[in-house]
């Protein structure tokens, strides 16, 4: 019970398999189907770290606070934007949270239409009232996110229990539009 349980998915002709292994060495021979219901399944979403980061461009279209972090049901993004800035381009990076100092990078989207994305455009299109070309006005907007939502939409009502590090970064050619880095712990229900 008290040794750590690695856990693995693998893609097979079956479909999707869960295997588990309580050997640190990762060798086909160690690995057996596990309880799925142990690692999978409903989920609780607690937010370790919520926070705005640095996108990859040297200038940022405008500034951008974070509000109402204790109530991740309604985090109020407050932007002032000095120009009208264009959202061309976003990228959507989530690991695997290992210890402090390390992640395993799970997914690594990069999109180049993020208005028309399933999760992102939806988000942008009624924060900033825009169309499929994604260019925002200049002006103050207070934009309330619901992170649970959020968290169902991508992930769906079921996912793996662990802890994960979510980063998106909107942005442009010249400018960054707005990055979000935070750090969620899912647990069973």
């Amino acid at each position: 019970m008290g040794k750590r349980i690695k856990r693995f998915a693998e893609l097979g002709r079956n479909g999707f398999e869960i295997k588990c292994t309580n050997d640190r060495s990762i060798q086909p021979d160690n690995f057996h189907i596990c309880n799925t219901e142990a690692i999978y399944g409903p989920y609780k979403a607690t937010y370790d770290t919520y926070e705005i980061c640095k996108g990859p461009k040297m200038t940022d279209c405008g500034d951008v606070k974070l509000n109402n972090l204790q109530n991740y049901s309604n985090v109020i993004y407050s932007l002032d934007f000095r120009k009208r800035c264009s959202i061309t381009k976003a990228k959507v990076v989530i690991a695997q949270v290992k210890d402090s100092n390390r992640t395993n990078k799970l997914w690594n989207y990069q999109l180049s239409k993020p208005c028309q994305h399933f999760v992102l455009g939806p988000i942008l299109k009624k924060a900033f009232n825009l169309s499929d070309n994604c260019m925002v006005a200049k002006g103050h907007y207070e934009v309330p996110i619901n992170m649970h939502e959020i968290n169902a939409n991508f992930l769906g009502g079921s996912f793996f229990y662990d802890t994960y590090s979510f980063k998106v970064i909107a942005y442009n050619d010249r400018y960054n539009f707005i990055c979000v880095y935070c750090v969620v712990v899912l647990s069973p229900l």
